[in-house]
């Protein structure tokens, strides 16, 4: 069998799925919604504390643009970033039992 770039043969029993690696992205994934949970537990109770007695024009701007971070993009962005890592490990796990019942149908340690 030829590979894509028209070289030696290729086993697809020999292509193994990087189990770590997956980890690792997942990990760093939930390091990062992690981080961000802590910023808004702390930025967030500051900001409203600022924000509480500031009025003008300016005041109303910023707050009609960025208000809505705090209540909706950063929860969706913690969220979509859980839902990313929970992908990668599932697949992760499905990838392990593949390669198992592959290992064991093939004889292959």
């Amino acid at each position: 069998m030829q590979t894509r770039d028209g070289g030696g043969s290729f086993d697809a029993r020999a292509v193994r799925f990087d189990r770590a690696l997956a980890s690792g992205a997942a990990d760093a994934l939930k390091d990062v919604a992690r981080q961000l949970q802590q910023v808004m537990a702390t930025d967030v109770p500051l900001a409203n504390a600022a924000l509480a007695n500031w009025y003008g024009p300016h005041a109303e701007r910023f707050s009609g643009i960025h208000g809505g971070w705090r209540s909706t993009t950063a929860p969706q962005l913690i969220a979509e970033l859980h839902r990313w890592a929970r992908t990668i490990d599932a697949a992760s796990a499905t990838a392990a039992a593949l390669e198992a019942r592959r290992d064991r149908a093939t004889g292959r340690p």
